[in-house]
């Protein structure tokens, strides 16, 4: 694989999509009928700003090995990597080094469950009380409590709750505030829960879920004071597997999932 782009030829890059996007955004609103995409002008408006959208921050590789540039590349649709290549050619660029990149992001890992003594495999304990282990059954009822309470979404709760393992212990904590909120908190007492759930296939992954406060407060403590400390004490992983990532590897491998049609 060809070296990392260096930080001059990134900058230039980066100049030369941003203006060539600009100018034909510009164009494409003013002259509707210069679209060359099937879809039309705004379609490909859309596809040309989504490509652009990581760029003002392409200028280096990030700590964790995320680079725009090659996100860009694998991410793009056919219509998107064209356009890419055809001002890469016009701005003179070898890319070699976005097509011959590792796949990002790196294979996802499961969820840590427990402390270690290897550095970063520890944190001082973090609210060892807000810790609950529930089963699939209760998890599931608390689900449906908490929908009736929501606004209509687009996401396929019972999907996820079809998968979940049946005779499995699911562990739930409140979310944090150094941790991405999906939805504001609310309406009622509705606030995020982080899970660590158990999979029909055993695996155990990340996902995120809005319950009453008040319900899970009802809950029995049934996990250990030991059991509580060792959760609060156990630091997120990086790369951790979630729900969108298992599901879409167990689409692709479990195409007769019963639970899927």
């Amino acid at each position: 694989m060809m070296r990392v782009w260096r930080r001059r030829t990134r900058e230039y890059v980066k100049a030369c999509l941003l203006s060539a996007a600009l100018i034909e955004i510009r164009t494409l609103a003013y002259l509707p009928h210069t679209a060359q995409h099937p879809a039309g002008h705004l379609e490909q408006i859309r596809l040309i700003a989504d490509a652009c959208h990581n760029l003002p921050t392409a200028g280096r590789v990030r700590r964790n090995g995320f680079d725009p540039f090659v996100y860009l590349w694998q991410t793009a649709n056919a219509y998107q990597r064209a356009w890419l290549i055809r001002h890469l050619d016009q701005a003179g660029v070898d890319y070699r080094y976005l097509a011959e990149s590792a796949p990002w992001p790196p294979p996802p890992t499961p969820p840590a469950l427990r402390p270690t003594l290897r550095r970063g495999g520890w944190q001082f304990p973090r609210n060892p009380a807000g810790f609950k282990a529930l089963d699939t059954p209760t998890l599931r009822s608390l689900e449906q409590e908490a929908l009736v309470l929501e606004e209509p979404t687009d996401k396929n709760h019972e999907w996820r709750l079809s998968h979940l393992h049946p005779d499995a212990k699911h562990i739930l904590r409140p979310s944090r505030p150094d941790e991405t909120l999906f939805r504001p908190n609310g309406p009622a007492d509705l606030v995020q829960y982080r899970a660590t759930v158990t999979m029909i296939d055993g695996a155990i992954i990340v996902d995120h879920f809005r319950l009453r406060k008040s319900s899970i407060a009802a809950l029995p403590a049934n996990l250990t004071r030991l059991r509580r400390y060792q959760l609060a004490s156990t630091p997120r992983r990086r790369r951790e597997r979630d729900t969108y990532l298992w599901g879409r590897d167990h689409r692709a491998s479990e195409e007769a999932c019963p639970a899927c049609q």
